[in-house]
């Protein structure tokens, strides 16, 4: 704002004939007794007036009146110069009186942005709307940072999506990419549940400080870092990184990360074997899987020296990237054994029984990948509805959502069908929470048989037939042929 000044000036040679509200001193009342408390917190804007050393109001009639009732004699106040144009006052006049109302929220960020306009600055929109620069700039990001789905969603008269300000802000700051996968993930309940919906963005975001890779080098100017966008997050603290707001930009920055570090491994230790440390889940051991191959525990291995060891690089686990010397132990009988990813038990009962985890693990996944999708009770298998859906609340519980106010449960109450009218609802309500709990997401050698149990049992109330996936797992984890050739006790015959 040109000239434009924020100063501490008499109340009582402030002209306010110029408001065209009449403001009553009972309509002030608990304002006033808030100023007393804290002060006036968002400044008034006056034009000067003549030599006179006065001013005329341009907004902040409650706040000036509030203001003598409290008993101050001085205010805060933006000061725009004797010569501000007569069609600029009247601009800011109606914006700002414009944001004072109940708007929507894309009718509240337009309203933002066109004091953003008229002023130039987040700062200074800050100033005169009494909110924060950040909140400035998310409120502008709003207008250009949504994805066309999005943006078309919000402008339905009749949409069920319920977005507030929060929704948006957070939407605006993703990558188009982003929005529009979310945008295929939500639907009305999840979405309108503001802990779901942040939840659901936060599993988005990667915290940068956990990068394995030097974040200052190969994401040096990235516009997905929240540090990069001061404007929208605010001022990053000394000595901590924001957050990267695309996760598959950072699987793909860590992949690289260890292909690099491979590259340097063999240019040092010749060929090497793949490894993992701990415990994987079944997405994460499939994607190992799919790019190295069989890969060796490093828990099935000991440390060693060169003379007699062999370079393990580790691509998946804790210590990923890193180049160890390790060897198989030897066995009483002196031999040793490379125990490579799901053989890592003894007996030939205990490798089986790994084995056909495994394969549930992937049974589940998939179980888990189908029920996503858009269910309602007409799918249950059980002719009594009622019964398959109060199965699936007592093993799941439910979860309710702000749209179950006390109105739309008396409708349903004096619905011709209430039980047909309930079940649906009982129905909507488990489905917040059954998909959550039904995912096994431990090492998929390690699913625990009251999951298996869980899975078959849902499968069967959904009316899924399992035997197909039953039988892809198998063929995607194959009994070993070498198996053929061991002892009960898992030694070799």
């Amino acid at each position: 704002m040109k000239n434009v000044t924020v100063e501490m000036i008499a109340i009582d040679k402030i002209d306010v004939k110029t408001n065209p509200r009449e403001i009553k001193k009972k309509d002030v009342k608990e304002l006033a007794a808030s100023i007393k408390r804290v002060g006036v917190t968002v400044p008034i804007a006056v034009r000067i007036m003549g030599q006179s050393g006065g001013y005329t109001l341009v907004c902040g009639g409650r706040r000036t009146e509030a203001s003598k009732q409290a008993g101050l004699t001085e205010i805060p106040a933006l000061v725009y110069p004797i010569d501000t144009p007569e069609s600029e006052i009247v601009n800011i006049t109606h914006f700002e009186n414009a944001f004072r109302k109940e708007l929507k929220p894309m009718d509240e960020a337009r309203s933002v942005k066109k004091i953003y306009d008229e002023c130039g600055s987040y700062k200074d929109t800050a100033t005169i709307l009494g909110i924060t620069a950040q909140k400035v700039a998310c409120c502008v990001n709003i207008l250009t940072g949504l994805s066309k789905s999005w943006t078309k969603e919000f402008k339905k008269r009749d949409s069920d999506y319920k977005p507030t300000l929060a929704h948006m802000e957070i939407l605006a700051r993703f990558s188009d990419e982003v929005q529009e996968r979310l945008y295929e993930y939500f639907d009305d309940d999840n979405f309108n549940d503001m802990d779901d919906f942040k939840r659901a963005c936060e599993k988005e975001q990667q915290c940068l400080s956990e990068a394995t890779w030097d974040v200052d080098v190969y994401c040096i100017e990235c516009v997905k870092r929240t540090d990069i966008q001061k404007d929208l997050f605010g001022a990053i603290k000394k000595g901590k990184l924001g957050e990267c707001l695309d996760k598959e930009c950072w699987k793909k920055q860590g992949s690289d990360h260890i292909e690099r570090l491979l590259t340097e491994s063999r240019e040092k230790n010749g060929e090497v074997k793949y490894g993992y440390d701990g415990y994987l889940g079944y997405y994460e051991e499939k994607d190992m899987r799919e790019k190295y191959g069989n890969c060796i525990s490093l828990s099935s291995t000991e440390t060693s020296k060169k003379v007699d060891g062999f370079p393990l690089f580790i691509v998946a686990g804790k210590q990923v990237g890193k180049t160890m010397w390790r060897k198989f132990p030897k066995k009483a009988d002196g031999s040793t054994t490379e125990t490579t990813a799901g053989t890592g038990v003894k007996t030939l009962s205990e490798r089986r029984d790994g084995l056909n985890r495994k394969r549930w693990s992937f049974v589940n996944a998939t179980l888990v990948k189908l029920l996503s999708g858009d269910w309602d009770v007409s799918q249950l298998k059980y002719a009594d509805k009622v019964t398959a859906v109060m199965y699936l609340v007592s093993c799941f519980g439910v979860k309710t959502f702000a749209s179950n106010k006390i109105e739309d449960i008396e409708k349903t109450l004096t619905a011709k069908e209430v039980q047909a009218a309930m079940t649906d609802k009982l129905f909507e309500m488990v489905s917040g929470t059954f998909l959550y709990d039904l995912e096994w997401t431990g090492a998929i050698t390690q699913i625990p048989d009251s999951m298996i149990k869980m899975t078959k049992l849902v499968a069967d109330v959904f009316q899924i037939e399992l035997k197909p996936y039953e039988e892809e797992a198998k063929r995607t984890y194959k009994e070993p042929k070498s198996w053929a050739n061991l002892k009960a006790d898992g030694t070799p015959k």
